[in-house]
């Protein structure tokens, strides 16, 4: 129980690390604001947005959006904004008006809510009026802005993805305000939207909401495009009207993210990150004609007018520098002068600015380090002296002709903000590197020696240990660093003290092991294991190596047949066959590029007539329970049939299409607690009901993967435990799943090994196996459209999450059977040395440079490698509770959890 807690303590302390080695919060307090001198550009600016809208499309499809299309070629600027990852709503709409990145730590907050307070456009002006979602528009209205930000949102309950229409909707709502808004405006409003610096924001989700439902190629995501070309121009007509054309206002159309051919986003496809930017009236250039060619697609049919590509935060400095109001406190873009239509020295003006907020940040950051970092041990940013005197020339000497130089500083002063962001995170990444080693090597020491019941006494040794952590603790406090620092830097001097302390008893085995002449064995074991991990790790990069992988494992069976091993033949010959056809599958492309239901469909057709041929011919009991869930699967197969024609009609979800698949989902949770505790009782129920899930969950051939899967999984305790007659076969799978382990430790085997390979391969496959799921654009809202029309994150969240970890249950149940028919449990122990050494690799693989696709992968696979080692000893642990516990018979009930604490022991 101590190495378990050990072990708990110290995966969470390496989880934690990465976020404050890689991923501090873009955000710093106690910023002073940088006034512009300079008089507006515009005194009052329009910001429609409209949510999802991706660039291609929109430049393609000029026929749908021709208003904006005029404006490009007669009387403003365009462009590309590039987004990052995350592409979600929150982050979007935080980076064009705060003009900051969002923390990627916000995810837990579903991007809906603030991890922190920040500073932005809304919050500098003299007031702005916002309408549109309510999941958008209240954090601008948060903290300071508090007062000065005015919202008017719809109801959530008219966000829907049935695919009737209703999209459009959303955004008439938000239009047919805003021109209310001016026509009935009071004396009060009359004052506030008369000053200058005032901002009117438009959220239009209407694109957004087609392209998850209907796909962005569908004629009701193209149609809410026209939509919105035409309520741009009624809303510029009703503004210019108010204002009585006096040229004052300056209107900025762009996007949060863009989408997938497949409806989503979320990670870094250029459908996901590239989305449109116009810009027209006062303060902006006009058309322009290109010096030299441009590399905008020929579809576009822009190549006479010049492109004007920003990155996302750039739009913020923007639209501060147009109203003359202070560029949010937190602001990481650099000012895109190629936009401004204004006269050279007032463009210098307002990049020195944008320059002079930039600066200020980085006074921050590097006080925040240096009033902390003892003067010994401080390593200072090591452009700073050179910021200073070019920063001192620009100021008092500059012109328009140094802005190339307003931008080396601005983009230097970034790199310093990122600098002094992440100084500890080089100590820090060494210490929980040394840490990770030094653990592994800690669990191997376990797995061949048994603990010392006294351990030995070295007053020495225990006393420079101390020392060294009394060190580290005095000197984190005197530098108030965060106290979890002392974790870190603590940790790896603990498992080295907890390895040193034993040294006589692993040394020992090690040595015994050389003198018998096992040089070889070891050596094969060792490149075994090596190559295996290497195989998991590679699996996450290239999916075809899970396919190379089955292959070999399909040969396992025959090749120890041909050493003289006696093994059923029909049992090797399936094996072989459904290993071959799993292996198809990670050659396939990732799940969501279309619907295809048919395959769906299939999938329900080849595992109903397998389930009843099985209970037919191995089970003698609960045979009416497991008819009854082969009969859930046809019907769950021609439901969904039914409800995709449905949606094909425009009539959405039906409420009887709803009832039924909630009906179905929740018999199919039900009936494997009730079969009795057999073998192919517990597994083959186990299986009909992840299937009958699966399918109702599922929009392409993702189905028919889990199928055989399940297949897979059922065989693979028979030929674990090496079957040789049909007899022994028929009584194995009949025997009775009892908690009645053997828990003496007998020695490593290679058994042991492969079994705990498996068990991680086997996870890598349920989860690779037909994408990255890891990847945050294969969630697909299709795949609850079965239960739910409107949009419900947490009732979403929660049927995406059941998909995801039902074939991990089923893994964890397959290998729990071979623990329980075995009566010997897996070595844990090497499990986590295993996921140990798949983490390690991931953790120096976070990357903070480079495509932001790259990045949001490589942090993904960190969190799967370490989730993977928090939590497969409790799915294990919960496997084997399912498997030998029945709501009719609680006579195992007791057995099991003995069991279940023995095991975590």
């Amino acid at each position: 129980m101590n190495l378990l807690l050990c072990g708990v303590l110290v995966h969470l302390l390496f989880l934690a690390s990465i976020f404050d080695i890689y991923f501090n919060s873009p955000v710093l307090h106690g910023i002073k604001e940088f006034q512009p001198s300079f008089a507006p550009a515009a005194k009052r600016l329009v910001l429609f947005v409209a949510d999802g809208l991706r660039a291609n499309t929109f430049f393609s499809r000029k026929e749908f959006s021709p208003y904006l299309r005029s404006i490009i070629e007669e009387r403003g600027s365009w462009g590309v904004s590039h987004t990052r990852v995350p592409t979600e709503s929150r982050p979007g709409h935080v980076a064009m008006i705060a003009g900051l990145y969002e923390d990627p730590s916000a995810v837990t907050k579903g991007w809906k809510e603030n991890p922190v307070e920040f500073d932005s456009v809304f919050n500098r002006s003299s007031h702005t009026w916002a309408w549109g979602s309510a999941d958008i528009l209240p954090m601008f209205a948060k903290g300071e802005a508090a007062g000065r930000v005015t919202t008017f949102t719809y109801p959530k309950s008219m966000q829907r993805f049935s695919g009737d229409g209703s999209n459009e909707k959303l955004d008439t709502w938000v239009f047919n305000r805003v021109k209310r808004f001016f026509f009935s405006a009071s004396t009060k409003t009359d004052e506030k939207i008369g000053k200058k610096g005032v901002v009117l924001f438009l959220h239009l989700l209407g694109i957004d909401t087609a392209g998850h439902a209907t796909k962005p190629h569908s004629y009701e995501y193209l149609s809410n495009i026209r939509l919105v070309d035409r309520g741009i121009q009624e809303i510029e007509r009703a503004v210019e009207g108010y204002f009585d054309n006096d040229g004052k206002t300056v209107y900025v159309f762009t996007a949060d993210h863009g989408m997938t051919d497949w409806g989503s986003h979320g990670a870094g496809l250029p459908d996901e990150t590239e989305t449109p930017l116009v810009l027209w009236g006062a303060g902006i250039k006009g058309p322009e004609s290109p010096m030299k060619s441009q590399e905008s697609p020929q579809q576009w049919d822009l190549s006479s007018y010049v492109r004007k590509d920003v990155n996302q935060a750039d739009v913020a400095a923007l639209m501060a520098a147009l109203l003359a109001i202070p560029t949010p406190t937190n602001n990481v873009g650099i000012l895109p002068t190629e936009y401004i239509g204004k006269d050279p020295d007032w463009i210098y003006l307002a990049a020195v600015s944008n320059m002079e907020q930039i600066l200020l940040q980085l006074e921050r950051a590097k006080d925040l380090v240096h009033d902390k970092v003892f003067s010994v041990f401080l390593v200072p940013y090591p452009h700073l002296e050179y910021l200073e005197k070019l920063h001192h020339r620009l100021t008092q000497n500059g012109s328009a002709k140094d802005l190339p130089e307003v931008k080396i500083v601005c983009d230097l002063a970034l790199i310093g903000i990122e600098y002094y962001q992440n100084y500890f995170g080089a100590s820090l990444k060494l210490a929980i590197t040394a840490a990770h080693i030094f653990w592994m090597i800690f669990l191997i020491t376990r797995l061949i020696s048994k603990p010392r019941i006294d351990p030995r006494n070295s007053l020495v040794f225990d006393f420079v240990v101390i020392a060294v952590l009394v060190s580290s603790f005095v000197l984190i406090i005197a530098q108030k660093l965060p106290i979890q620092y002392f974790a870190y830097y603590s940790l790896p001097v603990l498992l080295l003290w907890l390895i040193l302390r034993d040294v006589d008893l692993w040394w020992s085995q090690i040595t015994s092991s050389f003198t018998k002449n096992n040089v070889l064995k070891l050596s094969m074991f060792l490149s075994l294991t090596i190559l295996g991990i290497s195989c998991l790790v590679a699996s996450f990069f290239k999916r075809s190596v899970l396919s190379f992988a089955l292959l070999g494992l399909a040969l396992w069976p025959p090749i120890e047949k041909l050493n003289g091993a006696k093994w059923h033949r029909n049992l090797v010959i399936l094996w072989t066959v459904i290993c071959i056809a799993v292996a198809v599958f990670p050659l396939l492309p990732v799940i969501g590029k279309e619907a295809n239901y048919f395959l769906v469909f299939c999938a329900g057709l080849l595992a109903t007539p397998l389930s009843i041929c099985a209970l037919l011919m191995y089970c003698n009991s609960s045979k009416k329970l497991l008819v009854s869930q082969s009969v859930l699967v046809i019907f769950a197969s021609i439901n969904v049939i039914w409800n995709s024609k449905n949606y094909d009609a425009g009539l959405g979800l039906t409420w009887i299409n709803q009832i039924t698949s909630w009906t179905i989902f929740g018999l199919s949770l039900i009936f494997p607690l009730i079969v009795d505790s057999s073998f192919v009782c517990k597994m083959l129920s186990l299986s009909l009901s992840i299937c009958t899930c699966s399918i109702l969950l599922s929009v392409r051939h993702e189905a028919l993967f889990i199928v055989l899967l399940l297949i897979l999984l059922v065989l693979y305790p028979l030929i674990e435990l090496e079957v040789q007659t049909s007899d022994a076969l028929k009584a194995v799978l009949h025997e009775t799943l009892i908690s009645n382990m053997n828990n003496e430790r007998s020695g490593l085997s290679f058994a042991d090994i492969r079994r705990a390979f498996l068990y991680l391969f086997s996870t890598m496959l349920a989860f690779f196996g037909i994408g990255n799921i890891a990847s945050l654009n294969s969630f697909d809202p299709a795949w609850v459209k079965a239960f739910v029309s409107t949009f419900d994150p947490f009732l979403m969240g929660a049927l995406i999450l059941i998909k995801t970890i039902l074939p991990f249950f089923a893994v964890a149940s397959s290998i729990a059977s071979v623990s329980l028919l075995s009566k010997k449990p897996i070595q844990w122990l090497l499990v986590l040395s295993m996921c140990d050494a798949m983490a390690l690799p991931f953790f120096h693989m976070v990357q903070t440079k480079g495509s932001w696709l790259d990045i949001g992968q490589s942090i993904s696979h960190f969190v799967i490698a370490h989730v993977c080692i928090l939590f497969l000893l409790l799915l294990h642990t919960a496997a084997h509770l399912f498997l030998v516990f029945n709501i009719r018979s609680c006579k195992n009930y007791k057995s099991c959890w003995v069991f279940a604490f023995d095991c975590l022991v």
